[in-house]
């Protein structure tokens, strides 16, 4: 046990220095991986109809709301938070690129459990009927349709410069994670969810990655409480609990700059980058949770927080500029694009891409990609083989093109 601790923390050590000196190695900028597009969302709508804008996130990638709706006491149906989702997604905006999800003090009357159409919960105490509750604040989320297992997330984010002091965001909660919202397709009763990252506005923008696994109680057992020395610990201070874990984040994110978190989710360990650089790494049933629903949300009262107060401050803005998530692909080499090629280069081996000739149809009369007489080859590409000006083949030899995208 001693040494595999020791050659852990060798190997966690190496690769932090690796990312803190060439970040170039991300996912992002690595060939052999791809992002997803219909899954990733640079909330670059053509327009500025907030409705249109939401009905068309609505259709392609996200839901507004749980399905289970707001949080409420199955047995006598009266609420169990301060704050309140819209199905509809009202605090949800999209304006230049940016995304928005809004906390407000909103005072209102709204009815819970609310789901697709606020009327379909049709057991007691509802029967059809929605329970209606008033609720002080209101909150914006993005929960996405499409469920994942691996791959590579990056959320670009900003919020609120309030470095100045903590408690104007007392209560107040900025969250990324991942829940299986849509059931398992292989029952588990074991709970499940990955927190990327959560806000704590007690600590002062405490960021803390963890792993739930196991138990059936809402939370159930973390990666900390498997490790006791980098654990959660309960401190009394004052009469208040106090949460302090070693894997919390030593970045305060509330300085009104975006930063970019990437969360790396692969069979055999969970890394999570922070502005490029490696800043936290762990191993603990990450291979055996569930395809989970990618969660992004801004709410108050959350209870991972205090409640607001008279000193908090409203609106509490959750800026997105974009959410990538990229896959990766399988013995893929770099792409290959030339004027000339190198057959004896090109072989059986998948690559990012081929293009062949005037690739860049520049109208080159010179470009040259015959391929040589009695030669056998094979193009294979994830993503598209592009044979242009200059390109010939003739029956010597026999070609055979293969463009797919199949992963693992």
């Amino acid at each position: 046990m001693k040494q595999l601790i020791t050659i852990s923390f060798v190997l966690c050590f190496y690769l932090l220095a690796k990312a803190q000196t060439n970040p170039i190695n991300l996912p992002p900028n690595d060939p052999t991986w791809y992002k997803v597009i219909y899954t990733s969302d640079e909330f670059s709508y053509p327009q500025q109809n907030q409705n249109y804008i939401r009905n068309a996130m609505k259709l392609n990638r996200w839901k507004f709301l749980a399905p289970w709706g707001n949080a409420f006491d199955v047995n006598t149906g009266n609420k169990t938070n301060i704050s309140y989702n819209s199905q509809f997604g009202e605090n949800v905006t999209v304006y230049n690129g940016i995304c928005s999800l809004k906390v407000e003090k909103k005072p209102g009357v709204q009815p819970v459990p609310c789901f697709d159409d606020c009327y379909t919960l049709n057991s007691a105490p509802f029967n059809g009927t929605p329970n209606y509750q008033s609720y002080d604040y209101t909150n914006g989320q993005l929960i996405s349709k499409n469920t994942f297992k691996y791959g590579y997330f990056e959320l670009k984010f900003r919020l609120p410069n309030r470095s100045y002091t903590v408690y104007k965001n007392k209560g107040i909660q900025a969250d990324f994670w991942f829940f299986p919202v849509t059931p398992c397709s292989i029952p588990d009763p074991n709970y499940q969810e990955i927190d990327v990252f959560e806000t704590n506005s007690v600590s002062h923008y405490l960021m803390c990655p963890t792993i739930h696994y196991g138990g059936t109680n809402n939370g159930g057992p973390t990666q900390n409480d498997a490790w006791e020395d980098i654990g959660w610990g309960f401190n009394s201070k004052k009469g208040k609990v106090i949460w302090a874990a070693p894997l919390n984040y030593n970045i305060n994110f509330d300085d009104g700059n975006f930063h970019i978190v990437g969360f790396e989710w692969m069979p055999e360990f969970v890394n999570i980058y922070v502005d490029g650089k490696l800043e936290r790494s762990t191993n603990w049933h990450q291979n055996d949770m569930c395809e989970m629903n990618m969660i992004i949300d801004a709410s108050a009262g959350s209870g991972f927080t205090d409640n607001p107060d008279t000193g908090s401050e409203f609106p509490f803005i959750f800026e997105i500029d974009y959410i990538r998530y990229y896959k990766p692909t399988v013995n893929i080499d770099p792409a290959y694009s030339a004027n000339y090629p190198d057959y004896n280069v090109l072989g059986n081996h998948r690559r990012e891409k081929i293009e062949l000739g005037d690739y860049l149809e520049t109208n080159n009369p010179w470009c040259d990609a015959k391929i040589p007489a009695n030669k056998n080859l094979v193009l294979r590409a994830r993503t598209e083989v592009g044979l242009y000006g200059g390109f010939e083949t003739d029956d010597s030899g026999e070609l055979y093109i293969d463009a797919s995208s199949y992963l693992y």
